[in-house]
């Protein structure tokens, strides 16, 4: 009887959330923050020439991935129990007054589709780049609003990355609505082209591993 009374007063633990699939990680020079899983650590120089050496370690200090030079674009896989996952690079910031810092999306290397979108919407947000609808300029979070609510309107119609991309960045859009990204000076790249460059290279097949 008194087991009983003690079973009934324990309640079960409420199991832990699950871990967001996808993360922002936005990190100064000569900094480095703790990722997601694992408890690896991922370090980062300084910033310069559109380049920064990145390196992760297990919590000792020791190397678990060697340093090596990233740029904007690139991705760096590493595994934890036995599962992939990537550190992809969507921005890397210099600054003449202030902190140089990179912007970096974590994520699963294996990822559902609606998950791959978030990550380009994430990589959208984190590369904030100057952006024109037509001849107007636009900032990112509205056009991160935007994106979101026509997926929603969109349903089973957009499923896909490339569902994604042609919502966002349709190629018979008027020059009137279409987005790009303003460059530096006078010239500017589509949307389009900018969300597909990322998608080639977040989404890439992972490489055989070496024996």
């Amino acid at each position: 009887m008194l087991l009983m009374m003690l079973a009934a007063a324990v309640k079960p633990a409420k199991p832990a959330p699950p871990r967001d699939p996808v993360s922002v990680i936005t990190l100064q020079q000569r900094r480095s923050v703790t990722l997601p899983v694992g408890q690896l650590t991922v370090y980062i120089g300084d910033i310069s020439a559109g380049q920064v050496l990145l390196h992760i370690a297990y919590p000792t200090g020791r190397d678990f991935v060697p340093s090596r030079s990233v740029r904007a674009g690139d991705v760096v896989v590493y595994q934890v129990n036995g599962r992939d996952y990537q550190l992809a690079v969507v921005r890397l910031v210099n600054l003449l007054v202030g902190e140089d810092f990179a912007v970096l999306v974590d994520s699963p290397r294996q990822l559902t589709e609606p998950q791959k979108i978030e990550v380009l919407l994430q990589g959208l947000r984190g590369a904030n780049p100057r952006l024109k609808r037509g001849e107007k300029a636009i900032t990112v979070a509205e056009v991160e609003r935007q994106l979101r609510d026509d997926l929603k309107k969109a349903g089973d119609t957009a499923e896909t990355v490339e569902d994604f991309i042609n919502l966002a960045a349709p190629k018979s859009a008027p020059a009137e609505t279409r987005l790009s990204v303003q460059e530096d000076g006078d010239t500017s790249t589509p949307l389009r082209e900018m969300l597909q460059r990322q998608a080639a290279a977040f989404f890439a097949p992972s490489k055989p591993k070496q024996p």
